[in-house]
């Protein structure tokens, strides 16, 4: 997946939310966000917002395991 001048390696395999950075899919659209867990509910980074909501809410599809940027 391509944001920009930034290229991401996404591990497909890690799906169970930690504290991270997550492709995660939101009413069918897809993005790249931080993500920490807190009691019965998650943060999620949205381009310097927070926003809680329930794990229900939303997909994870995978673990961001490498950010590769362009120069």
């Amino acid at each position: 997946m391509s944001r920009s001048r930034y290229s991401f390696f996404i591990d497909k395999s890690e799906t169970k939310l930690t504290m991270g950075t997550y492709l995660i899919e939101v009413e069918g659209i897809l993005s790249i966000n931080k993500v920490q867990r807190l009691p019965g509910k998650l943060a999620i980074d949205f381009n310097g917002s927070t926003l809680e909501v329930a794990e229900t809410d939303i997909k994870v599809m995978g673990r961001v395991a490498m950010t590769m940027s362009k120069d």
